[in-house]
């Protein structure tokens, strides 16, 4: 079950990193930064920065189905998962906590003052991942326990 029910969890915080991408690539066609005089959509850094936003959720999201599909593999087996196998498990939805996190907060700082209105998306979106990402199963404390089993050593708690 512990190596199960993580990716059921982990596809809350990426599924709202996805709506948070959509959302913004709304806005920055429209918003122009009381600052400046051109849309969001038109400067270099948002550019850059939606770029490498939708470059890591998908290469989170990859890494995400893929261990699920490993992991389906394994488990039809019957044999119990490895401590590597499970360690592969923490690392995919530890890198889609981390990851969604991280694009959403982007997103929101590109932003600006819009993002923290009850009426722009990213308000919701940024509140809702840090949320979902503080569950146990995707926190970037298992980054350390498969870290440590990728080491040799033991995971170091007994939920692993």
């Amino acid at each position: 079950m512990n190596s199960v029910f993580p990716f059921v969890i982990a596809a809350t915080p990426l599924g709202i990193a996805t709506a948070a991408l959509d959302a913004f690539l709304g806005l920055a066609s429209v918003k122009t930064p009381i600052s400046g005089s051109a849309l969001l959509r038109d400067k270099p850094t948002v550019q850059a920065m939606v770029g490498r936003s939708h470059a890591m959720l998908h290469a989170a999201r990859e890494f995400y189905y893929k261990t699920a599909r490993d992991a389906a593999c394994w488990a039809e087996t019957g044999v119990p998962l490895t401590l590597y196998q499970r360690a592969a498990v923490r690392l995919a939805v530890a890198q889609v906590g981390d990851v969604s996190k991280r694009v959403v907060r982007d997103l929101y700082d590109a932003a600006g003052g819009s993002a923290v209105y009850a009426t722009c998306p990213l308000e919701r979106h940024f509140r809702d991942v840090h949320a979902a990402a503080q569950h146990v199963q995707v926190s970037g404390n298992n980054f350390e326990f498969a870290g440590r089993v990728l080491l040799g050593l033991d995971p170091g708690t007994g939920r692993f």
